[in-house]
């Protein structure tokens, strides 16, 4: 990867980190580093993947907040620590870079922001999100996070007395929405092939054998289109609108849609490996615990690096990575330390309060 040389700045301050991203993992990312002293700039768009959303739930003291509420109380924590800045504006690109410092030159990297403005720091997080690719339905943009959801731990409780949906039952671990449906009380479950099921698929064959021994229907007409019905609160509903005429009426739909990481020209750039979950969506690949990626000092959390896309889990990572960011920096500043002193072995300081994964 290119070394840049570091150019005209939007401030002269170097960062111990520059967090892509103010959701959930780049909050928690930079609450962490504000703990032990060490400042961030963060970069956001202001929109997030779970706008739709009328609530975030199993959010310990949050469930049942809206998720705009939760990531102003995550800010309002963050600023009372004065260490982190918010860039209110997305990024545009990010490189590595060699910055001049008054300690002499340092590696880190340069972010552009949205208004061409350059940022400096240490090291990056990739904290963006993922983006949704939706199935060519009309009206799915209109209905998702609001009548289909992705996550039924996270949506589906509040409408459960009501008939519900399963989208597209291309993958056997569709009939987890089944049995999770089941326990929650849904009193009708419609599976909805929106064209025939690949029964040939005998993983898919099976699961689907399963699902209609406990009781699913199954309809394979091609849908025409998803209408939202608005409701107060929890409540509403969604008309699927087949091509054939017929319509039925559920109170949410289950379906989880492709997704590929957000910002790909950045990570692109940046040279970090992406791969592949089993459903075949893009993720950032990282390291346990703590979200190393293939290039050194570029940490990734959250929905970007996991296929298990929810608040709790984002907010894990993004504590993670930021202990990441810290043991990297502190390894980095002992490591400076034993160059200069001849009476410190360079193994020892370098694992000193080291965890073993970042002592290698």
């Amino acid at each position: 990867m290119n070394m840049a040389r570091s150019t005209t700045t939007a401030s002269s301050k170097l960062y111990d980190a520059l967090i892509l991203g103010a959701g959930p993992a780049g909050l928690s990312t930079a609450l962490s580093l504000c703990r032990v002293k060490h400042t961030s700039a963060i970069f956001s768009t202001a929109s997030f993947r779970n706008d739709p959303a009328f609530r975030a739930h199993t959010v310990l003291s949050r469930d049942d907040q809206p998720a705009a509420d939760i990531r102003r109380f995550g800010r309002l924590d963050i600023e009372k620590y004065g260490d982190a800045h918010f860039v209110e504006r997305g990024a545009a690109s990010a490189q590595r870079a060699t910055i001049s410092s008054s300690t002499g030159d340092v590696s880190g990297f340069e972010v552009t922001d949205a208004s061409g403005e350059v940022w400096r720091g240490r090291k990056l997080v990739l904290a963006m999100g993922s983006k949704d690719i939706y199935p060519d339905i009309p009206g799915y943009d209109h209905c998702w996070g609001n009548t289909i959801y992705q996550c039924l731990f996270c949506d589906g409780r509040e409408r459960s007395h009501t008939p519900a949906a399963i989208l597209s039952f291309d993958h056997p671990m569709q009939l987890h929405y089944v049995s999770t449906m089941l326990q929650m009380g849904v009193p009708e479950i419609h599976v909805l092939g929106n064209g025939p099921i690949d029964v040939q698929d005998e993983g898919i064959a099976q699961a689907l054998q399963s699902a209609k021994a406990l009781g699913c229907k199954v309809d394979e007409r091609k849908i025409a289109k998803l209408t939202p019905i608005p409701g107060e609160g929890h409540e509403g509903a969604a008309d699927v609108v087949f091509e054939d005429g017929g319509k039925l009426r559920v109170g949410f739909i289950a379906h989880r849609a492709a997704t590929t990481v957000s910002a790909p020209e950045i990570v692109k750039g940046l040279g970090v490996e992406v791969v592949s979950d089993p459903f075949g969506n893009d993720l950032i690949k990282r390291e346990e615990p703590f979200g190393k990626t293939n290039i050194d000092g570029v940490f990734a959390c959250g929905d970007a690096g996991t296929m298990i896309k929810q608040f709790t889990f984002a907010m894990a990572h993004g504590a993670a990575a930021g202990a990441g960011v810290h043991f990297a920096l502190s390894q980095e500043r002992q490591a400076a330390v034993t160059e200069k002193s001849k009476d410190l072995k360079p193994e020892y300081v370098k694992q000193m309060g080291m965890p073993a994964i970042l002592a290698k």
